[in-house]
């Protein structure tokens, strides 16, 4: 009797193991048998899943492009010399900011002293022959000078002026002051040469000692505020991009931070090479992050009017077919999903614009948080 209770009792707990292995797989296969998919609603919150429907929103089209951070034209320049000479002082070095006028650096020379001598010798016959062309012209109007001497006396007053206004100008573009020079008659060995926008040094090839040519660049300075954006835009991406379209911009591999911008210029020629179009963006905020020659990543907002979507997180990716999960059913303990194909549009945001949004019913309710893992 004993032993017959037993075999009882191994038996039970066998039938038990056995029916219980057998209503946990007929679950895991009707889950997602005959094309649909079921979760529990325990399964749904405890994941923190959630539904949601259509809805009609702002559809702005996303385009990414790279390109460059460019300087606007009249706020970077080259320095060089106007005068040969030799550098017996440099002021600042590569990364300084400077001021509109500041002393960049002191150059010296012959040459700079025999500009400001033959000034000097202008300015002083310029009298003379200033002088000698009234007498004449009064002589000629007085019928005792012939017309020939008044004209030579004429041509040596216009010459003596047009040498003496030159040099002047000379000089000025040198940074010396012709009237002190004028009034003192002193003559200094050497000059600064002074930055002609204030911004900083971004290139510097100077030493003290080194002998400058006439136009050798030797110095650069860049307003990094005075920046603007260039983009490549393909030729399929162009439609409707237009002035004053909005671009978030930021440097290339940094995503956390972006700036706002608008599109400036659109060139009117497609890049043989390349099949891209140029499109200028001005910044609307300062950009200290962006400095000129960085390459950018950018994101043209391209707005598209009003288009049914729903959060990008209800479609999934499957080798460049779009999917999402629409709730077919509903019990007292399960949610039954159907999978649905979608024609999409990226959009701005955390959206995603569907196309054939009427081959769904308007109440129509999809998971939008979950889906990815139950799709694949």
């Amino acid at each position: 009797m004993i032993k017959y209770i037993f075999f009882l009792i191994i038996a039970a707990l066998l039938s038990a193991c056995s029916g219980g292995q057998s209503d946990s797989s007929a679950v895991d296969e009707g889950a997602i048998s005959g094309g649909t998919i079921v979760v529990t609603k325990e399964q749904f919150q405890s994941s923190g899943m959630e539904l949601a429907a259509m809805t009609k929103i702002a559809a702005v089209q996303e385009i990414n492009v790279n390109g460059k951070v460019v300087v606007i034209p009249g706020h970077v320049t080259e320095i060089g010399s106007l005068s040969e000479g030799r550098v017996s002082s440099v002021m600042v070095s590569v990364g300084d900011w400077v001021k509109k006028g500041e002393a960049l650096f002191r150059l010296e020379g012959p040459s700079i002293i025999d500009l400001q001598q033959e000034f000097l010798k202008a300015q002083a016959v310029l009298p003379v022959v200033e002088a000698d062309y009234s007498r004449q012209k009064e002589l000629l109007q007085s019928e005792i000078a012939s017309r020939k001497i008044y004209e030579e006396a004429r041509a040596d007053f216009l010459s003596a002026r047009a040498t003496a206004s030159a040099l002047r100008a000379r000089l000025e573009l040198l940074g010396i002051d012709t009237e002190e020079l004028e009034r003192s008659g002193t003559i200094t060995a050497s000059i600064a040469v002074s930055a002609p926008i204030a911004g900083n040094v971004t290139m510097q090839n100077l030493r003290q000692g080194a002998y400058l040519l006439v136009g050798e660049s030797v110095m650069e300075i860049v307003d990094p505020k005075s920046v603007f954006v260039e983009l490549d835009v393909y030729e399929t991406d162009m439609t409707d991009i237009t002035k004053g379209m909005e671009v978030l911009v930021w440097p290339a591999g940094e995503d956390t931070v972006y700036y706002r911008a608008r599109i400036s210029r659109v060139a009117g020629k497609v890049d043989a090479d390349t099949r891209s179009i140029r499109v200028q963006a001005s910044l609307s905020e300062p950009a200290p992050a962006l400095l000129p020659g960085m390459y950018v990543n950018a994101t043209l907002l391209k707005e598209s009017g009003e288009m049914y979507g729903l959060p990008s997180g209800a479609i999934v990716n499957l080798e460049e077919r779009f999917w999402g999960l629409m709730k077919e059913a509903e019990s007292d303990s399960t949610y039954t999903f159907v999978r649905r194909e979608f024609e999409t549009l990226p959009l701005a945001g955390e959206h995603t614009g569907v196309f054939n949004y009427e081959e769904f019913d308007s109440e129509a309710l999809f998971l939008t948080r979950g889906a990815y893992g139950l799709i694949q």
